[in-house]
């Protein structure tokens, strides 16, 4: 990786905190397991359990941020392409 690409994807990363900080993106941490949630969280993250009691409330407009603290597999990408097509 080339470093002006990894300039870029901090920048992204920064944009995107500052999104959740400020209420205009939604951060949901994958793990339908409480205690992995707990040991994984980010600040000011919800559980997906959190999530899918609130989804009636979630616009579809909403951006969400969906993370997971695994290196391999594709949860995350699973859950936000699930969420998509609702």
């Amino acid at each position: 990786m080339k470093r002006y690409e990894q300039m870029v994807r901090c920048r992204e990363f920064e944009e995107a905190y500052e999104s959740v900080k400020v209420g205009r993106v939604l951060l949901v941490c994958s793990y339908d397991n409480e205690e992995k949630f707990s040991k994984n969280r980010l600040e000011r993250a919800i559980s997906l359990q959190r999530f899918r009691a609130c989804l009636t409330t979630v616009l579809k407009s909403e951006d969400l941020i969906f993370y997971c603290a695994r290196r391999a597999g594709n949860s995350s990408a699973g859950l936000a392409n699930d969420q998509e097509r609702r």
